[in-house]
Formats: structure tokens, sequence, C-alpha cells
């Protein structure tokens, strides 16, 4: 990837230019056409923008500060129907698809690589739509290619990562998102969901620090084919509309998406946190026990989390479903949690002849319906009455360990 010195976009603004549509575009499509990559300084200061961005090399887009550099899309028109975001990231397979006329932006020349918007960085900015906009032009970041967006504020906008094979939404957007990394990037007042990502080809993304402010629908959508992490992420406030502050799904079962030490501000309205229909690793969560669509045939679920009041547990929940270990009713765990400390629960064959006692058996695999390990207390055995013994203690220990690779049968 060749850049070269740093552009400014104030040196490609006209005093005859209406806003400052043509200056960026100047600088995005016609600068340094020599170059498969540029970077873009926008000094301190509003910039009145009427057309959507898509740029077809990477673009290093770069502010003087997400609290003072804006970028006010007001009633943007859109270039094309599918690339819903003020600015728009695609591979060269993704901007040849869905641009009608690949040669000009609207009007103008426009340079061309081989790898299209892949590499993309957008950092230090404030990105808001205003005014009025095309019917799904509800983010400000819409990205299909891998890209890394840093200290960003998006107003009246979301951030959507679409690639490959969708779930969520149905069909396929062309394009790979995969290894794109959203650090420190807050919305508020999304139109839509805060931040969405989704498709086959939008995996192992990692979101840092990123935080939903009164999302209109959703805060965190996960519709990925083999998963993402979200890291201290953060959902407050909502609208009539808001459903849920994390939300996953996947009919397929392969998403094993992991959120740590995300959390929820409290709402009276919002009483669903957490709506998860697919195996996760939720750590260090906050809100209801995020259990509400999970069901037969999805994969294994791993919980430690701190409870209503803030205090810190551990949760392994599990329940049969004739395809590894998933989560079972939560009703009976959030009270056992907040009393033991420490709860193992399976249901039925889902543990199967794992643990064993000191006379050499194992617990039988009907009579294994719950397990708890109570703080400095022993394990016992609720169907058989039997304590455990030491040997049983590094027995669970090595099925903890083990359940989420889902192996069937543990033998110590």
């Amino acid at each position: 990837m060749v850049k070269g010195t740093p552009l400014n976009v104030v040196d490609y603004y006209l005093p005859t230019d209406p806003d400052y549509t043509n200056a960026f575009e100047r600088a995005i499509y016609e600068a340094a056409p020599t170059l498969d990559s540029i970077e873009l300084y926008v000094p301190p200061g509003d910039y009145t923008l009427s057309r959507q961005l898509i740029p077809r090399r990477s673009l290093f887009i770069n502010g003087g500060g997400l609290a003072t550099t804006r970028l006010i899309f007001n009633n943007v028109a859109s270039i094309n129907a599918t690339m819903q975001g003020a600015i728009s990231f695609g591979i060269l397979t993704t901007l040849n698809a869905y641009t009608t006329n690949p040669n000009s932006y609207p009007t103008r020349a426009n340079n061309i690589t081989a790898g299209g918007a892949d590499q993309s960085q957008v950092s230090n900015l404030n990105i808001t739509i205003s005014g009025t906009r095309p019917a799904g032009f509800d983010y400000g970041i819409w990205n299909a290619a891998r890209a890394t967006v840093t200290n960003v504020q998006l107003y009246a906008c979301g951030l959507k990562t679409v690639a490959g094979g969708l779930i969520i939404e149905a069909g396929t957007v062309i394009g790979n998102a995969n290894t794109s990394l959203y650090t420190n990037v807050n919305t508020l007042y999304a139109t839509e969901h805060a931040f969405i990502t989704d498709g086959n080809d939008s995996n192992n993304i990692t979101f840092i620090r990123c935080s939903a402010f009164v999302p209109n629908i959703i805060g965190f959508y996960e519709g990925s084919f083999l998963g993402n992490v979200y890291i201290s992420c953060h959902r407050e406030g909502v609208t009539a509309n808001t459903t849920h502050g994390y939300k996953a799904i996947n009919p397929g079962g392969a998403n094993h998406s992991m959120f740590l030490q995300c959390y929820n501000e409290g709402d009276a309205v919002l009483t669903n946190y957490w709506d998860i229909a697919t195996g996760m690793a939720i750590i260090g969560w906050e809100g209801a026990l995020p259990e509400t669509n999970l069901g037969s045939g999805k994969n294994s679920f791993f919980v430690p989390g701190n409870l209503a009041g803030y205090t810190t547990n551990f949760q392994f929940n599990c329940a049969e479903d004739g395809d590894g270990f998933t989560l079972g009713s939560a009703t009976v765990d959030a009270t056992r949690m907040a009393t033991d400390g420490f709860f193992v629960r399976a249901g039925d064959n889902s543990l199967g002849a794992m643990a064993r006692g000191g006379d050499g058996t194992y617990l039988s695999r009907d009579a294994v319906n719950i397990m708890k390990l109570e703080k400095g207390a022993a394990i016992a055995d609720p169907a058989g009455g039997a304590t455990i013994d030491t040997q049983a203690r590094a027995a669970i220990a090595l099925i903890l360990s083990r359940m989420r690779s889902g192996v069937p049968n543990i033998a110590t």
C-alpha cells in the first residue's frame, strides 16, 4: 500500500463551491491518481456534504478530534441503495457490483485500485446525518471491507458491517469485512441499530469501548457467521422502538461471539437487555440473564457474570438437546447464583457420565440433574445424596475446561 503526504481537504475547496461535497470528492477521487491509498486530513470545523462518499481506493481520513471535526451530511443524496452509509467502504468487487456508473461519483473521474477501499481507516471526527435522507440510509459508516475506525462519534446514525451471505437481513452483500477493528466509536440517537454486524464475511471483528446511546431499535446486533468480539461496550437510553440492548442470532448455529465486560445502563422501559439465540461467551455482563431465545440445536454457552446488585458470580448453565451443551432455563439459576456464588447446572445427558465418585463409579446420566459447588463446601450429588471426593473435583474442573470444545465424555 502506497500513500503520499497527507492531503488537507481545505486545499481542495473553491470559493464557488456551495458546500464541502466537491472538496472531498476532488481529494478522494481525483488527487494523487498514481497512489493506491491516500491520507486525508480534515482540520477542526464543520463541513457540510450533500452526497455520500464511496472511496474506490484505500482512504485514511483523519480529523482534528471527535468533538471538533464534524462531517455533516445534510439532505444527503445516495449514490446507490445498497451501500447505506454516509461513508461506505467496499472491496473492488463490492464497488463494481453496486455502483451503477463506476466511472463517476456521480460526475467525477475516480481513482480505482485493485483492492478498492480495503484497509481504510477513519479516525478523530464526528459524522452527523441531518435533514432528509433516502429510505434505509441509517448509517454514518457502512462497511463491506476490512476497515479500522477509531475515536469516531456518529450522530443520528449507526455503524453497519455487512459482507457475504447475510443472516439478519437475508440475501448477500459482496465484500469482505473480516478482521475489522472498531475502537472508541460512539453512536448517539441511531435511527435504526447503533451497531450491526451481519454475514459470513463479517467475522473476527473486534469492538472495543464502543457505546450506543439511545439507539432507536437495538444497541448491538450480532449476526455474523463465525463470531466477533465485544470488549467493554455499553448501551444506554431507549426510544419507544428500542427492543434489546444486545441481540445475537444465527440459524446456522456457528456464531461463537464473545462479549467481555459489556453492560447496559438500567432502563425501566427496556426489560430485555440480552436476546441470545446462539452459542456465546458472555463475561462480566450486567442485566437480566441472557438466555431469551436459545433453543435446541445450538452450541455451548458460557456465562460468568454480574447479577443485579453487581455481585460477582460464576455460572455455567447447559441443557441437553442432543447436540452438545446449550443454555437451559435461568429461572432457578439466578436465585442459586445469588446465594451460592458458583453454580453448575446440567440437563439430563448433557454431562453424561463425566463426573466420577471415589468408589470408581460414574454418576448416572439420568441422575445428574443439578450439581452445585458452594463456597468452601463439598460437592454433593443431589440425586444420590453421596459426597463426591477430591478426585471428582478434579474431574469437574476438567469438564468445565472442555465443555467449550464439545468433548462428549471425559474419563478420569
